[in-house]
């Protein structure tokens, strides 16, 4: 099976709220990161965790994705968090 191309960047857009307008005082990088982490956790949220899929999504790499994952400061999921037992 082919996997869904990855969302094109105006739907990808369209899905996140813009970042607060704080006149001026946020630099573009910080917005540029608040967007990205937004994104991976979106991404995340969608497929339940898995890393591989969640990349695939985004149209990175699953190791580009962890080493976001962690420059960004957000938890990684791991395998059978939500298991019980």
């Amino acid at each position: 099976m082919v996997p869904p191309p990855p969302e094109p960047l105006a739907v990808a857009l369209s899905e996140v709220s813009p970042p607060e307008d704080t006149g001026g005082a946020r630099r573009l990088e910080e917005d540029l990161r608040d967007y990205e982490r937004r994104r991976i956790q979106q991404a995340l949220d969608r497929v339940g965790g898995h890393q591989g899929k969640a990349a695939e999504n985004l149209g990175i790499s699953r190791r580009t994705l962890t080493n976001k994952l962690t420059e960004l400061g957000l938890p990684r999921p791991r395998k059978g968090k939500n298991d019980a037992g």
